[in-house]
């Protein structure tokens, strides 16, 4: 979708669903226009042209979300229906063992690999994680 936002004009795209949230996730760029343009500028409908591209080629539907809000959210949504102590137990390895070594890194970015050495680790450790 391509507006107009005082004297430029806003190009928008729809590139997918938040993995979190559920809710659609829009990128938007701005192209500079000229007092009293009634159209579009070439250089906002090319813009437009090379966003839908690259969202349909899946180029701007990285997860801004880290494992670690991932796993707040889900126990944020799962600790009402747990015993205080189940939660308790969540809290307490989410914090010591998952937080400190995959917290930071973001959903696009975990791999089965960085899985694998994190078990391996914590195996190793004899599941408390060293």
């Amino acid at each position: 979708m391509i507006r107009r936002r005082g004297e430029n004009w806003q190009v928008t795209v729809y590139v997918g669903l938040d993995p979190v949230t559920g809710s659609e996730r829009r990128i938007s760029r701005t192209v500079p226009g000229t007092p009293g343009q009634k159209r579009a500028p070439k250089a906002a409908r090319d813009l437009e042209a090379r966003l839908l591209t690259e969202a349909g080629a899946g180029e701007h539907r990285e997860a801004r979300v880290t494992v670690q809000q991932l796993l707040e959210l889900w126990l944020a949504q799962a600790g009402p229906d747990l015993s205080p102590t189940t939660l308790y137990g969540y809290r307490r390895y989410i914090d010591r063992l998952l937080v400190p070594r995959i917290g930071a890194v973001h959903l696009d970015k975990l791999t089965t690999a960085s899985l694998d050495r994190l078990y391996r680790t914590l195996r190793d450790a004899g599941g408390e994680g060293g």
